[in-house]
């Protein structure tokens, strides 16, 4: 089917704006240009606003095995979003050894533990069958791969190593786009040895402090990369944002990159509270050997970084889910206990499985990052909006993104380059991110701030602002 797409402000991924007609024909772009004669199969007026490309969006909730409820992901596409990308905090649903999902366990609450796959490959082949309705693209988690051989949270021993750089070399070939990595005392000691399996894959660097990152930054040198992803979902408000800022300007050999989750709040579970402890032991265990003073220094060391009126609940075991949403200043207060006594309650009724929303990120670090020429969006709380209302907002990251941008005097361009020319290049994303003849035709048609139609591979996924139920996405691989 042919689409016409008349007189639309065409923003493109060298920050150009120009009018021009496009042309759809089936699920590819045919044609920029001035097609006024052109007799298109459907035809749509975008006079006035704003064609860009598909948003590229790392999605965070994808932890919560959320993948298979809702494969049309609605809350996507009004968004904009045509491309997700999956497995970006250091951990992934793939790959595993015997189907288990362990290493997600604080995220997934509802004892849903295992899987129908083991590989990358059976993965994307599985999300294939379910047809989803925007694009997805993987990348595999260190935390995950390592939990697979292990089963614990120790360092790897004797020819571990050799078969972790064996599983993600596997998951490389069968269509990861990279590497997805949290800092941890012990991945310090095993980064050099994988580094070298990441060969023309992309790197996705997540921390609890984005200093230390800096601390690797040596271990890249004279490594082949598309390019290193810098994460601050995890990002305490660091002071040292200019020293962090400059060592990695100093990384000259490929592209650096900033994605940038637009809101105060990230998602954090009890292991962010207790630290590498709680990997220790299985969680039952650890709440047995709980040693009441030293948890409840450690309790109180979190509350003087984090109010408890801005820590709220995200994710809890079904018996809880009465809870989402709530404040831990509130739950403590009808319960009448401290808010120490209530991330100890918490922690005991759920077993451990229970996930926050947590304000931890400086706003002021935010907007720094957000200006940076090769920043992007990340944290999309998709199919969680109907939670809570803290939910809901936190489900808008591209619309807070813009408003920040706007905020920040970006122009138009700018801001739309950022969400989709600048992922697809830190991805290696081929044929996306760019309105172009012969590129994928993922589009998206903005009146003022507002999606109004989207494009997911030529189907015309949202119209006026509503879903029309056409489903193409595609299960991409980086092969």
């Amino acid at each position: 089917m042919s689409v016409l797409i008349k007189g639309g402000e065409v923003i493109n991924a060298n920050k150009t704006v120009r009018r021009a007609d496009v042309l759809i024909s089936g699920e590819g772009i045919a044609g920029v240009g001035d097609f006024s004669s052109y007799k298109a199969e459907k035809t749509i007026d975008a006079s006035g606003c704003f064609v860009v490309p598909g948003f590229i969006v790392p999605i965070s909730s994808d932890k919560h095995m959320t993948l298979f409820d809702d494969p049309l992901r609605e809350e996507l596409l009004l968004s904009g979003i045509t491309t997700g990308v999956l497995g970006c905090s250091g951990f992934s649903v793939a790959p595993t050894n015997y189907g288990e999902l362990d290493s997600i366990y604080p995220w997934h609450s509802d004892g849903r533990d295992n899987a129908d796959w083991r590989s990358t490959g059976e993965f994307l082949s599985a999300m294939s069958v379910v047809g989803p309705g925007i694009n997805l693209a993987s990348v595999s988690g260190y935390s995950t791969m390592r939990r697979t051989i292990t089963g614990e949270y120790r360092e790897l021993a004797g020819k571990e190593m050799d078969v972790l750089r064996h599983i993600f070399s596997k998951s490389l070939k069968e269509g990861s786009f990279g590497l997805s990595f949290l800092t941890d005392e012990f991945s310090l000691k095993e980064f050099p040895d994988l580094a070298d399996s990441l060969k023309e894959s992309s790197l996705w660097i997540s921390s609890l402090l984005l200093e230390d990152n800096v601390a690797i930054l040596d271990e890249l040198k004279n490594k082949s990369l598309k390019g290193i992803v810098f994460s601050n979902s995890f990002f305490y408000g660091s002071k040292s944002v200019e020293k962090i800022l400059k060592a990695i300007s100093e990384i000259r050999q490929f592209p650096r990159y900033f994605s940038v989750n637009p809101f105060p709040e990230a998602e954090i579970t009890f292991a962010d509270i207790f630290g590498s402890q709680l990997f220790k032991y299985r969680t039952l265990e650890f709440i047995e050997k709980m040693d009441g003073k030293r948890i409840r220094n450690t309790v109180s060391k979190f509350l003087a970084k984090v109010p408890s009126d801005k820590i709220f609940i995200a994710n809890a075991p079904s018996q809880y889910k009465f809870l989402l949403g709530k404040s831990l200043s509130e739950f403590a207060g009808n319960r009448l206990i401290s808010a120490e006594e209530g991330i100890l309650r918490l922690f005991d009724i759920s077993k451990g499985k229970m996930s926050f929303f947590a304000a931890i990120n400086d706003i002021g670090t935010i907007k720094e990052l957000l200006v940076q020429d090769n920043a992007f969006v990340e944290g999309h709380w998709d199919p969680m909006a109907k939670l809570s209302p803290v939910h809901d907002r936190l489900r808008l990251s591209v619309s807070e993104f813009i408003k920040i941008g706007r905020e920040l005097k970006l122009d138009t361009a700018s801001i739309y380059h950022k969400l989709s020319a600048v992922p697809a290049k830190a991805l290696g994303l081929d044929k996306r991110g760019e309105i172009k003849t012969g590129h994928v035709a993922d589009l998206v048609i903005m009146s003022g701030d507002k999606v109004r139609d989207c494009f997911v591979s030529g189907a015309h996924s949202v119209t006026d602002g509503a879903i029309t139920g056409e489903k193409n996405g595609k299960v991409l691989r980086n092969v």
